[in-house]
């Protein structure tokens, strides 16, 4: 069998995924995009020939068009490398990936194996991102291509080692995808919308349940789930009179959004503090919906009560120095009241 039928035979083995099984999305969401292939193991570990100054685990070319972004696909994070697995210590377990080309520069991607029905074993390699559309349309994802050069024949090189006799390029193009990107509804949208979407979920804390007239403390709003973090804002709640707001600080990551807000009490009492309520879009049922959070209770002393006089009323600790001095004179009248006594006895005797 000639090498050009192998490298033909390899390609139609070569698949390239779908960057997304969706056909539409809203405006603003958070698309995760992948960009992935498989191909045969065998030709995995024979066959491919290391066609790149830098030698790679796979060396093949994969172009991804719409990796860094198109004109209103927007990419949500930094082009990242996946690192393997990571176990105790914080150490990564670099198996789990593999350096091949990615639109020119060389990246990591996640690496597996799938066994196929006929027994066969498949290596597959992706890498993730996340993206936001930016106004509504059709949407279409260009085919990726992946190129690489195989042979069947190996020879020895002083120079440059293990060298192909007989190596011939090969290449495979995958799917496009039209995504239709929808603007939101206007039915049904909260006056308090404030543009989160996605499947979100909020929870809030204090950094102490008690505290101190006049100390200072946090309020700690987080929301979590899949959804465009970093794309809304949180709103800050109301606090009951008596609490001030000293500041606030905003985050988020990929799957979280906090607001971390610094409060001072200034009224000492019992406080209940209303669950956090969180206005957003739902792109799985596609419908707007309000996701609240537990309410919180905050109690603010008068007073500290550490100390050796915890408890006692500021008003009762004069009363007390005062019975302690009538106490104090009283036994010494007592007592000289006895030595007359003595004495005058002394003298009857004498």
């Amino acid at each position: 069998m000639s090498i050009a039928v192998l490298c033909f035979a390899l390609a139609q083995a070569l698949s390239i995924e779908q960057p997304t099984t969706s056909t539409r999305c809203w405006v603003g969401q958070a698309l995760e995009l992948r960009a992935g292939f498989a191909l045969p193991a065998a030709a995995l570990e024979r066959g491919l020939v290391q066609v790149f100054q830098q030698p790679l685990d796979v060396p093949v070319a994969f172009d991804v068009p719409w990796w860094d972004g198109l004109d209103w696909l927007e990419p949500l994070d930094p082009p990242a490398a996946f690192e393997g697995a990571q176990h105790e210590g914080g150490e990564r377990d670099r198996r789990a990936s593999a350096s091949l080309v990615l639109n020119g520069a060389v990246a990591r991607f996640e690496r597996g194996a799938r066994t196929e029905l006929d027994g066969s074993t498949t290596a597959w390699f992706a890498l993730e991102r996340r993206f936001i559309t930016t106004r509504a349309g059709e949407l279409v994802l260009a085919p990726s291509t992946l190129r690489g050069t195989h042979a069947t024949r190996f020879g020895d090189d002083l120079v440059l080692g293990s060298k192909a006799l007989d190596g011939a390029p090969f290449e495979q193009r995958g799917p496009s995808v039209v995504l239709q990107v929808l603007e939101l509804p206007e039915a049904g949208r909260p006056p308090e919308f404030r543009g989160a979407i996605g499947v979100l979920s909020p929870r809030q804390a204090l950094s102490s349940p008690e505290v101190e007239l006049g100390a200072e403390l946090r309020l700690v709003i987080e929301v979590e789930g899949g959804g465009n973090h970093g794309r809304f804002a949180l709103s800050e709640p109301v606090l009951p009179a008596g609490l001030r707001r000293m500041g606030s600080l905003s985050s988020n990551s990929a799957l979280h959004s906090a607001l971390e807000i610094s409060i001072r009490a200034e009224r000492a009492g019992d406080y209940d503090l209303p669950g956090y309520a969180l206005p957003h879009f739902d792109p799985v049922d596609e419908r707007y919906a309000t996701a609240t959070s537990g309410g919180l209770r905050l109690r603010v002393r008068s007073e500290s009560t550490s100390g050796p006089t915890a408890g006692a009323r500021p008003e009762a600790r004069p009363v007390l120095v005062a019975l302690l001095a009538l106490g104090i004179c009283f036994a010494l009248v007592l007592a000289l009241l006895v030595l007359r006594l003595r004495a005058k006895r002394r003298a009857r005797l004498g």
